[in-house]
């Protein structure tokens, strides 16, 4: 499923999970066709407001792409307002525990 720029339905929940968490990500996929099963191509590298940067892989590009980031842009990415903190509002209290980062016992493997 490609809309009319070519692109894959799967890359715009990729930009846009890249957005809602001020992050870059990498996304890559194959191409072709391997036992009956189809890839999309359509790899890309979104940056923290949740756009390309660069470019989007084309679905039929065997194709490296990469990317110049600034790790310290996730850290600084936009606030959409004063009561939106993306880092400080996280709820650690309820999740660590069961991550085990600070203290907590973790989950098994």
């Amino acid at each position: 499923m490609y809309d009319d720029s070519g692109t894959c339905m799967a890359a715009y929940p990729t930009m846009s999970a890249a957005h809602v968490n001020s992050v870059f990500l990498a996304a890559a996929d194959r191409i072709g066709t391997e036992r009956t099963s189809g890839f999309m191509g359509n790899s890309l590298i979104p940056g923290t407001d949740g756009w390309p940067i660069g470019r989007i892989a084309g679905p039929d590009e065997d194709t490296i792409l990469y990317a110049d980031i600034d790790l310290t842009a996730a850290r600084s990415a936009p606030i959409w307002n004063a009561l939106n903190d993306l880092h400080r509002d996280r709820r650690t209290d309820l999740y660590d525990p069961m991550l085990g980062y600070r203290g907590g016992n973790a989950l098994p493997r």
